[in-house]
């Protein structure tokens, strides 16, 4: 399996109190620098004897384990049990967490997303080798309907639920809900960006070309949802 077909972004644990915040886009940019680094990097590192096809799957339920929404599909509850739908009340429903305080970041979900759709368009024998193809389209499908409920109006995105600082438990912590998802406060603070903001081009950008992306890889699967892909990244 070529590097790509991994088609996600490794997580680089960063000190939160470092993490970024809305507008900290440059900061942002240089951790996704550094997680498309990784990626090559740590690829290169693996011994010739450990099979790429015993990974992928573990990427991909990586990103199963974060989801945000209703209707969990059977084949991730039966892989992980303990997960139950979760972010129900949330504005908009779906996406992923992105940390132990359970805000969902759409510009890491975009170029998360982004690179997933690439791996299944460029390297689709690899994720059918490993036996994850029909898992990746799932996972594909559930954040490109979630980018689209973030276009709230041809003017309007949202880039940001919830707000670290509603999550944390002790002052001793900079941040944190430790308990499941379906327990994380009520508090969902919405982020958007109009034609009028000042900031935000750049996360608008990134779900716009992801959408695209998804439009590509998810037209044979999901002819309704790569055509609605499209028209909103248009």
């Amino acid at each position: 399996l070529p590097a790509p077909a991994a088609g996600c972004l490794i997580l680089i644990e960063f000190n939160p109190a470092t993490r970024p915040q809305l507008h900290d886009h440059a900061h942002m940019r240089c951790c996704f620098t550094c997680n498309a680094a990784a990626i090559g990097c740590l690829w290169l590192l693996i011994p010739n004897e450990v099979d790429p096809a015993a990974i992928l799957p573990n990427t991909l339920s990586f990103l199963d384990i974060q989801r945000s929404g209703p209707g969990l599909p059977t084949n991730i509850t039966a892989r992980h049990p303990w997960l139950r739908p979760s972010g129900l009340t949330d504005p908009v429903p779906g996406g992923f967490y992105m940390g132990a305080d359970y805000v969902k970041y759409n510009f890491p979900v975009a170029t998360s997303m982004a690179l997933l759709a690439w791996g299944v368009v460029e390297f689709k024998a690899g994720y059918q080798e490993a036996g994850v193809y029909e898992q990746a389209l799932d996972t594909l499908a559930h954040s490109t309907l979630y980018l689209i409920n973030c276009h709230t109006t041809p003017w309007e995105f949202v880039v940001q639920t919830g707000n670290p600082a509603d999550y944390v438990v002790d002052l001793n912590r900079t941040s944190g809900s430790w308990g499941p998802a379906i327990d994380m406060p009520a508090n969902r603070t919405l982020y958007t960006i109009t034609n009028s903001s000042t900031g935000g081009s750049d996360a608008v950008a990134a779900a716009a070309a992801a959408l695209a992306a998804a439009s590509v890889a998810l037209k044979f699967s999901n002819v309704a949802l790569s055509a609605e892909a499209l028209t909103h990244a248009k």
